[in-house]
């Protein structure tokens, strides 16, 4: 039926009758209104009280032409002249050969950043990538306030300030770890069409002022404090603790020794063995273990049907270290230990073995360091009774500095 629209006889638009026999979608029913001020616009009325407004449309010329239907909006959301004026300028794009209804029918297949994380996700599984989780937390955290957004709608400074965000918080290792992520995030999405250009492409981090090229992140900690941190771990729970002290005889990765499985342990050989898949490098990494160590993971309690050593409160790898961290830093302020991270236990633990004259070969294998290309296709010697005689010997000597006596260590030719 074609009218002239009013306020009041939008108003007083009869409800159709759903239709007879038909129950819950099936049963609703529609009538239309056209409105002969504006061509294309109709009142929609349906037999369960909603109105709105719609154009209707052909694409092309000639009676033959696909038709199309574009909603307005809600007639109780917007008046009777905004649908007007809505229509026009909809008519002048139709005019020039435009279709508004697949643009925006193509605007909402295009995946949200919640949808776009949950696709990469599944690929990091697919790809078996070792650090996935790591990577998806700290995207979902950074991200938490796009996720609702489709991706063309979050422009360059947003994704910048979702990195600047954890920045401004003083979590400057968090918002470098987040802007390689996040790069190589972006990236995936790129190469898999979801993007026409990569928004982050060549941002890196600031350069460093002088001041801050002075103070280097990290340090080395001397015997005494280390011995100082392994105190310091009586103020966190057993497991945590044996965790810590357990990142200070070895030397390895946070991340490589939370994902201990007691399957890579052997109690009997003095060896937890670190898979490919899990070593940040992809080679397989044998781990000495001395008596501390040993009876450090002794006295893990194991769960049935637990595969991990360091387990959260589910099947998981342990995590959560600034959470973990808070009370043991501050335990370690009472006993007066300048301010150390995780990292610094791996640097201390790769000075100390110079100390003892440990050679770098050595050291750095025990590190697991992949060194330069030419050592890894050329170098295949195991230097396993090297590393175990240098593991004993840390053992010693850090024994003795939480005994607070001088070790009786012979210092190893380089």
């Amino acid at each position: 039926m074609k009218v002239k629209l009013t306020t009041d006889r939008v108003a007083r638009a009869a409800i159709p009758e759903p239709k007879p026999g038909k129950t819950g979608a099936a049963a609703v029913n529609e009538s239309l209104l056209s409105d002969t001020e504006v061509p294309g616009l109709s009142l929609r009325v349906l037999s369960t009280g909603a109105k709105s407004y719609m154009l209707r449309y052909r694409v092309g010329r000639g009676r033959g032409a696909p038709s199309r239907r574009l909603s307005l909006g809600a007639a109780d959301q917007i008046t009777l002249d905004q649908a007007r004026r809505l229509a026009r300028q909809w008519m002048g794009e139709i005019a020039a050969g435009g279709d508004p209804s697949a643009d925006l029918r193509k605007a909402r297949e295009v995946p949200t950043v919640a949808e776009a994380l949950e696709a990469y996700a599944r690929d990091l599984d697919r790809r078996i990538v070792v650090r996935r989780r790591d990577y998806m937390s700290a995207l979902q955290r950074g991200l938490a306030k796009l996720l609702r957004f489709r991706l063309p709608e979050v422009s360059e400074a947003q994704w910048k300030g979702a990195v600047h965000a954890v920045e401004e918080t003083g979590q400057f290792g968090a918002a470098d770890y987040l802007r390689t992520r996040l790069t190589a995030f972006l990236g995936w999405l790129k190469e898999r069409g979801d993007l026409e250009h990569h928004p982050l492409a060549g941002w890196r981090r600031a350069r460093r002022t002088r001041a801050e090229q002075v103070e280097r992140a990290g340090r080395a900690m001397s015997l005494r404090e280390l011995a100082l941190a392994w105190k310091s771990c009586d103020a966190v729970p057993d497991d945590f603790a044996r965790f810590i002290r357990l990142l200070i005889l070895t030397g390895q990765r946070r991340t490589e020794t939370a994902r201990m499985r007691w399957r890579d342990v052997d109690l009997e050989a003095g060896e937890w063995v670190i898979p490919a898949a899990e070593a940040k490098n992809g080679r397989a990494h044998v781990v000495p273990l001395g008596p501390m160590a040993l009876e450090l993971i002794r006295s893990q309690p194991r769960v049935f049907n637990v595969a991990w050593v360091f387990s959260g409160r589910t099947d998981a790898p342990i995590s959560g270290w600034s959470k973990r961290m808070a009370k043991l830093e501050e335990r370690a302020e009472s006993l007066e230990l300048a301010r150390w991270t995780l990292h610094d236990l791996r640097r201390s633990f790769r000075s100390g073995l110079s100390e003892l004259g440990v050679s770098p070969r050595v050291a750095e294998a025990m590190l697991n360091h992949a060194g330069s290309e030419l050592e890894q296709v050329y170098d295949r010697a195991d230097l396993g009774r090297s590393r175990r005689e240098a593991a004993l010997r840390w053992e010693v000597v850090l024994g003795a500095a939480l005994k607070e006596r001088k070790a009786d260590v012979v210092r190893l030719q380089a």
